[in-house]
């Protein structure tokens, strides 16, 4: 019931940026200055490919079926300009969704920022929203290693990521292992470990940490 209410809240999100929003020539955006990752190693995006989705900023405008380009090196949301340039926006963006199509099943990634707790410009991935919810926060930095036999040093992205449970206002760091999960959801543990026995969990699958945060909220 929790996983359909999740889902129900973001199409409706979806519906309302349809509704509210203010058409592509209305936005005005900042040029970005060119983002030079050639000769990097790793990927500085969430999406290679521009996406569709939806925006709301701060003020609380809200725009649909933009572009998207997420760059988890910046954390920050570029917007494809009608002369298809990459585009700042002018102000804050609070969330966004990205809608991802393949093989004609559509799913869409909700990111938040604001969360209490973390950096306020830091977005996170919404895997779960419920009475405990799970968030998935991505960060990549450009790093130099120097490798055997190398003349300089090779820049790689390192990417760290983090998961979250937050439950009455409070956030709690948590690992993506069995062992984690059944410590923090504890107070339903018997339940917990029955569902796991019948259930192959995979703790590095974040649909799999979804389905299990989506059961402990059920029950």
């Amino acid at each position: 019931m929790k996983a359909f209410k999740f889902t129900l809240l973001v199409l409706i999100l979806v519906c309302t940026l349809s509704a509210k929003s203010q058409f592509l020539m209305d936005i005005n955006g900042r040029p970005i200055v060119s983002k030079n990752y050639d000769n990097i190693e790793g990927e500085p995006y969430y999406n290679t490919e521009w996406l569709l989705g939806n925006v709301k900023l701060e003020d609380g405008t809200l725009y649909s079926n933009l572009r998207l380009k997420f760059n988890q090196i910046e954390d920050d949301v570029y917007f494809q300009g009608k002369d298809k340039e990459a585009l700042y926006f002018l102000k804050p963006v609070s969330e966004f969704t990205l809608r991802i199509v393949n093989d004609n099943n559509t799913k869409i990634v909700y990111f938040v920022r604001g969360i209490k707790g973390l950096p306020d410009n830091a977005f996170c991935q919404v895997l779960f929203k419920g009475n405990t919810q799970l968030i998935k926060r991505v960060t990549k930095v450009v790093i130099s290693v120097s490798e055997y036999n190398a003349a300089v040093p090779v820049k790689k992205i390192d990417v760290n990521e983090k998961y979250y449970l937050i439950s009455n206002s409070t956030l709690r760091r948590i690992k993506p292992d069995k062992k984690s999960f059944i410590a923090a959801l504890s107070d339903k543990q018997k339940k917990i470990e029955d569902y796991l026995k019948v259930n192959k969990t995979d703790f590095k699958n974040d649909e799999d940490l979804a389905k299990l945060i989506t059961y402990y909220n059920s029950i």
